[in-house]
């Protein structure tokens, strides 16, 4: 389109730093529509905006310009508000009309915009964020069409030497896309389990960690697991939480033979089925505790023990007694059924093992360092995937 501006802006202003602008001291208006021959159609025409833009910051007799008028078509506003909430983000109180795309180029229409895009501009120049906006100054004070493809020619001073298609040197795309693809997270994975070892065997990070040999018994602490039963069949990988019932029933409450046998026949048939349960079940449970009405209470929960515990410290008879207390709600907690199939006394033992495990520091502490890297690894996947591709390496 013609863009006409009163006084041309010489090649000395245009190569000058732009962000020296102060834009806030700029008054717009736009006090009439004018109309131009459209080039698709010589016979017809379309209608643009007549923007009059006036300086407070430059005083007579100065050899910058005091005023000129722009003309800009309908769709270059929303290209203006498009790359201005890319760079800036939205402002909800300064926001265009919805687009139209059809009968957008008839007086009546581009008439009725007027005042509301006239308000739209003086709003923007009251932001303070764009004082020393690069897309508003062009915009303002260009011949060209505001298009994307007008953007490349955006100079930007001293501070950036190339011509860059984003503002304040953002020529980021490619970067941006290639970006946003690494912070994806993993495809999802095939139900269906596979054996480990095989090729096709897909292990999660967190097996990964919780199973490397170097989380052993480092620290040379007295603690002994449980002996492993040679007399009953053994599962060969621990995978899962059908698996790790297996174990426990096995090696840490000592069930009878039958129990064993029962868990490993019914493992075909139910440890996907559980597993899927549990995983369905916790997420139920992370997402209504973690609604937005019970994380402040959760927070200042947190807080309360980390800050503001004025309780004194216990005594060792306070511990004993706690432990007791512990270990009485913990065999409730068991199914009688399974109570009732591996007997009282196997049944008090297991538990007695289990809250031991919980009661050596160095076991706890290392047990946090290992579900610390299973955080980081499920946060960043990209530091597994750099440790896969050395390994392949």
């Amino acid at each position: 389109p013609s863009i006409s501006i009163e006084g041309d802006l010489d090649d000395s202003e245009e190569a000058s730093d732009h962000s020296m602008h102060d834009l806030s001291s700029w008054r717009v208006t736009i006090p009439r529509i004018g109309a131009r021959p459209d080039p698709e159609n010589p016979r017809r025409q379309y209608f643009v905006f007549i923007i009059d833009i006036r300086r407070l910051d430059v005083k007579e007799g100065d050899s910058e310009k005091t005023q000129w008028t722009v003309a800009r078509r309908y769709p270059e506003f929303y290209v203006l508000e498009q790359k201005l909430t890319e760079f800036h983000g939205e402002f909800l109180d300064c926001q265009l009309p919805a687009k139209k795309s059809f009968g957008t180029k008839n007086q009546d229409f581009t008439e009725g915009k007027k005042t509301d895009f006239e308000m739209y501009l003086q709003k923007l120049l009251t932001k303070p964020q764009l004082r020393s906006s690069e897309l508003l100054y062009k915009f303002l004070t260009s011949e060209h069409e505001f298009s994307t493809s007008f953007l490349p020619d955006i100079k930007l001073g001293k501070f950036v030497k190339s011509k860059l298609v984003k503002e304040r040197g953002q020529h980021l795309e490619e970067f941006l896309v290639n970006f946003a693809t690494s912070t994806e997270a993993p495809k999802p994975r095939s139900s269906k389990l596979s054996r480990r070892g095989s090729e096709t065997s897909l292990l999660s990070t967190s097996s990964e960690k919780l199973s490397g040999t170097h989380f052993e018994n480092n620290m040379n602490w007295g603690f002994k697991p449980p002996a492993v039963r040679k007399d009953l069949p053994q599962v060969k990988d621990i995978e899962g939480i059908f698996d790790s019932l297996i174990y426990l029933l096995k090696d840490v409450y000592k069930a009878p033979l039958w129990v064993h046998q029962l868990m490993l026949a019914g493992r075909i048939m139910l440890k996907e089925t559980l597993e899927n349960y549990v995983d369905y079940h916790i997420d139920y449970k992370l997402t209504q505790v973690t609604q937005e009405h019970r994380l402040v209470s959760l927070i200042h929960l947190l807080r309360d023990v980390l800050f503001y515990d004025a309780d004194p410290p216990r005594t060792e008879l306070n511990k004993v007694n706690r432990y007791d207390q512990v270990l009485k709600e913990f065999l409730k907690f068991l199914p009688s059924v399974l109570v009732s199939a591996l007997g009282p006394d196997r049944a008090t033992t297991g538990c007695e093992h289990l809250l031991k495990i919980f009661q050596q520091p160095k076991l706890n502490k290392q047990l946090s360092y290992v579900l610390l890297d299973i955080v980081v690894l499920e946060l960043f996947h990209e530091l597994s995937q750099t440790n896969s591709s050395r390994a392949n390496d």
